[in-house]
């Protein structure tokens, strides 16, 4: 998302300045989130066809601080539906950017010594 806004602004962009764009409705810092949301929700529809969950969470620290990207992969997930299979609902997890470190500890709990 950075390089794309960085295309967009013709400098390099720091994830503060992303996030200060999106706020201020900045066309090049609002069209990168929105490309990044339409790819992420291209994976989570792909995703949904394959295993059908009853629900999609996108957590981290960047959707934490950027809620408008679940909104938006939400807005475009829904869109993506095929008739008579609709996709399920996109939520922001409820651990916010705290989401990545819980998995990646349940997920060490679980290895092997």
């Amino acid at each position: 998302t950075l390089r794309r806004a960085a295309r967009r602004r013709g400098e390099e962009v720091t994830f503060a300045a992303l996030r200060q764009g999106v706020a201020d409705g900045k066309p090049w810092a609002v069209a990168s989130l929105r490309e990044s949301g339409r790819a992420l929700a291209a994976a989570v529809t792909g995703v949904c066809e394959l295993v059908r969950p009853a629900l999609v969470l996108i957590g981290g620290g960047f959707a934490a601080a950027m809620p408008e990207l679940v909104a938006m992969v939400a807005e475009r997930t829904a869109a993506l539906g095929r008739p008579g299979h609709p996709l399920p609902p996109v939520r922001p997890a409820r651990l916010g950017g705290l989401s990545s470190l819980h998995g990646a500890v349940l997920l060490a709990r679980g290895l092997p010594d």
